[in-house]
C-alpha cells in the first residue's frame, strides 16, 4: 500500500505550522517593540498631568478615554489595511 499521499498531507501540515509558528512569533515580537515605546510615552504624558493639572480634576480620566479612542481608531485603520477581520462578540 502506497503512504505517498498520507506522507504529502503531512508535510503540508507541518509547513503550516511552521509557518503560522513564524508569523505568530514576529508579530509578537513586533507587538513587544510597540508596547516598548508606547509604555515610555505613557509615563511622560502622566508626569505632564500630574505637573499640571492641579487638585481634583479629570485628566487622569481624560487621558484614558482619550487615548482609549485613539486606540481604537488605530486598530480600525490597521485591521481594514491589513484585511485581518474583527471577530464579533
Amino acid at each position: 500500500m502506497n503512504n505517498n499521499g498520507n506522507e504529502r498531507g503531512i508535510d503540508n501540515i507541518a509547513v503550516d505550522l511552521a509557518t503560522s509558528a513564524y508569523s505568530t512569533s514576529i508579530s509578537y515580537l513586533l507587538l513587544g517593540l510597540t508596547l516598548m515605546p508606547a509604555l515610555a510615552w505613557n509615563q511622560v504624558v502622566q508626569g505632564l498631568i500630574k505637573k499640571y493639572v492641579k487638585g481634583d480634576s479629570y485628566g487622569e480620566v481624560a487621558y484614558a478615554i482619550i487615548v482609549s479612542i485613539i486606540a481604537a481608531v488605530i486598530h480600525n485603520i490597521v485591521g481594514n489595511i491589513t484585511g485581518v477581520e474583527q471577530q464579533q462578540l
